[in-house]
């Protein structure tokens, strides 16, 4: 479940959904079970525009980010990048876990 999230939910004991995590949740114990997969918007942390390399002040703040998510035993979503190959590969070679995108014949293409 992402977006609004009940509150409600995190108390239930058989519940047949998890919840979207955000980074502000990292270093506070909140279980892999409730929040597998920390998802959260890309351009709330780095301003690079998807075009060239990665300045590499933000290349290793995005690197220690993914470091402490599966440092939780968590997998990391952004949302919001640019839908670009550029950005597809990095994503690919930094280990993000979940790629997303508008284009999926150049996703493809990537991954190829």
């Amino acid at each position: 479940m992402s977006g609004n999230q009940p509150t409600s939910i995190t108390k239930e004991k058989n519940r047949f959904v998890f919840l979207d995590g955000k980074l502000s949740s990292i270093g506070k114990a909140v279980s892999p079970l409730l929040t597998p997969v920390v998802s959260d918007c890309f351009t709330d942390y780095f301003s690079w525009n998807g075009r060239g390399e990665m300045p590499k002040d933000q290349l290793e703040k995005m690197r220690q980010i993914i470091q402490s998510v599966h440092q939780e035993g968590k997998q990391i979503r952004w949302w919001g990048a640019k839908d670009t190959v550029t950005v597809s590969r990095l994503f690919i070679r930094e280990d993000v876990d979940l790629v997303g995108a508008d284009n999926l014949e150049d996703l493809a293409n990537t991954l190829k």
